[in-house]
């Protein structure tokens, strides 16, 4: 509870987004039309969340992706590595509106979970 309350404290911006596409999940072996048209579409939310915060970040960004599941009653911890693997497209699309130069300079780290009732989605919170 420290650190959610101590992470809270020097978030600079967020953004939240939709969780993405099972297709799109690193594990997936959908149709690759399936995936493409997954793919595009993440892209795409998230160049409209990135173009609407009006948000320009130079240098190294730190990115904390915080997952918001849909709650079924028993814990599911996911692995880090696949969530944050599953968001590269949301990263293409903030790089597309221009929130950074270029992904090459985001540090993602670990993934943190939470399971909701209502609201499921991810929100990417750049730290200083």
């Amino acid at each position: 509870m420290v650190l959610l309350s101590c992470l809270s404290e020097i978030v600079m911006t967020k953004f939240t987004l939709p969780i993405p596409d099972k297709c799109i999940h690193p594990n997936a072996r959908p149709h690759y039309m399936q995936k493409a048209r997954a793919t595009a579409g993440a892209r795409w939310d998230a160049f409209l969340v990135g173009q609407s915060s009006g948000v320009k970040l130079t240098g190294t960004v730190t990115l904390q992706p915080y997952w918001f599941f849909r709650d079924i009653g028993r814990r599911i911890v996911r692995d880090g590595d696949n969530l944050n693997a599953w968001i590269k497209p949301y990263l293409d699309g903030l790089q597309d509106a221009g929130v950074f130069d270029n992904d090459r300079n985001v540090i993602l780290l670990p993934p943190l979970q939470q399971s909701v009732k209502t609201d499921w989605r991810l929100e990417l919170r750049v730290l200083d």
